[in-house]
């Protein structure tokens, strides 16, 4: 079956933090502020690619070949009142077995500069011991779909999504991570969602991820391609 151990997780998306951070700076679109002209705090709903770029790739996916994107093109057929962009990932297994990618504010950013800053609620529900603010956002959801049947491969593949999370040792960083983890992405469209309520955090620089690990001592020749679609991810 196929398992990520939590160790391994750890420090696959360790190592994608720091070690990578010079092999992106070639990675994703501008920022995204260029095209909005939105100074912040980020206030309202929002799709993610509107302030955040897929820009931080991982894993095999940074180094040029086993893992390409097309960004609004070759995408499925998009799910009924779908925000945002869409996303077609390609991944070719290689040395590594895993791979993944972040978006980012500003693009290629692991924790040299700040992100975007969040509007900010009064804890009405006792959630924060002593009270305080929390972020108005509670929820991101998102699609997922694969090339793959959930069991084309003897067992699903694991899919992890991540809000947040990015703490490369630099100066600034995510204080906060929310993670899902699933083995359910087939052909089909399934909508998903993150709770990111009840913590207190006053910024975002990742602002989604997703990873995804064949088992260990996998021959990447023989494995088969993933291919991972993505749409309407939202912040709300």
């Amino acid at each position: 079956m196929l398992r990520t151990t939590p160790s391994r997780r750890a420090a696959s998306l360790r190592l994608a933090s720091v070690a990578f951070v010079s092999l992106l700076d070639a990675c994703g679109p501008g920022s995204p502020l260029d095209r909005v002209g939105h100074t912040g705090p980020l206030d309202t709903s929002f799709a993610v690619s509107t302030f955040f770029s897929p820009s931080g790739y991982m894993g095999d996916g940074a180094v040029p070949g086993p893992l390409t994107a097309d960004i609004n093109e070759n995408c499925k057929e998009r799910p009924p009142g779908a925000r945002g962009d869409c996303y077609r990932f390609t991944y070719v297994p290689s040395t590594m077995l895993w791979s993944g990618v972040y978006w980012q504010y500003p693009s290629n950013n692991w924790g040299t500069q700040a992100g975007w800053p969040l509007a900010q609620r009064v804890d009405d529900g006792g959630t924060l011991p002593g009270g305080g603010n929390l972020p108005i956002f509670t929820t991101v959801k998102f699609q997922a779909a694969s090339n793959l049947e959930v069991d084309a491969l003897g067992s699903a593949l694991q899919v992890q999504f991540i809000v947040g999370g990015i703490n490369g040792g630099f100066m600034y960083s995510d204080e906060f991570k929310f993670s899902k983890f699933t083995t359910d992405v087939s052909t089909e469209w399934h909508q998903y969602s993150i709770d990111i309520s009840g913590v207190p955090f006053k910024t975002v620089i990742g602002g989604f991820c997703w990873v995804t690990n064949y088992p260990m001592f996998t021959d990447p020749t023989t494995a088969p391609v993933h291919v991972l679609y993505l749409d309407d991810i939202v912040w709300e």
